[in-house]
């Protein structure tokens, strides 16, 4: 296995060993991320994919002063989500799709509580609510509560995908908590 210095280097020299171990590597994470925001497999597996050649053909662009691989990798892969999501028609989502999402956001729904005492009495009805609610908030920040609290990612890399600074973020994650507290409250 390469160190990431290594793999870089190997990927500048077009090495197909390189290749597979970017996409061993980072191939899961990339797909899981863009999951969070576009529904259809197909088009996560095609993001995936264009994700990983844009990497590789634009690997002499990586800065390793700047960020991590994982991160400079995810935020391509956060930037091609987005656009697609952005161009993608207006789709209606099976329910059981939506069943599914709400069982992945289950995890979530306990970092989420400290949101108000309102959401931490951990009740079934709150918790349901609080899926719906984060349902209905945009793909933009659904991936940062997710990226935030699911994947526990440092602010700072956060940041690095999202184009942004750390303390914008974080003023913005106050802000989604106290919308989804006020749509939670409205019920």
């Amino acid at each position: 296995m390469y160190s990431e210095q290594t793999l870089v280097e190997e990927l500048k020299k077009n090495s197909r060993k390189a290749h597979d171990q970017l996409v061993a590597r980072y191939g899961q994470m990339i797909f899981a991320m863009i999951a969070r925001i576009v529904s259809d497999v197909r088009d996560v597996q095609e993001l995936t994919q264009d994700t990983l050649l844009t990497a590789i053909q634009k690997i002499y662009s990586f800065n390793p002063q700047l960020s991590r691989l994982s991160t400079w990798i995810g935020k391509i892969a956060y930037n091609k989500a987005l656009s697609f999501a952005r161009h993608k028609e207006h789709v209606t989502i099976p329910i059981e799709d939506i069943e599914a999402e709400n069982s992945q956001l289950s995890n979530i729904n306990s970092q989420l509580s400290n949101i108000d005492e309102a959401l931490s009495t951990g009740s079934e009805d709150n918790i349901a609510m609080l899926q719906q609610a984060v349902l209905t908030l945009p793909p933009d920040e659904r991936m940062l509560l997710s990226l935030y609290y699911f994947d526990s990612m440092p602010l700072a890399d956060i940041a690095l995908m999202m184009d942004t600074t750390p303390q914008k973020l974080s003023k913005r994650l106050y802000n989604i908590r106290r919308k989804l507290y006020n749509r939670i409250k409205r019920r």
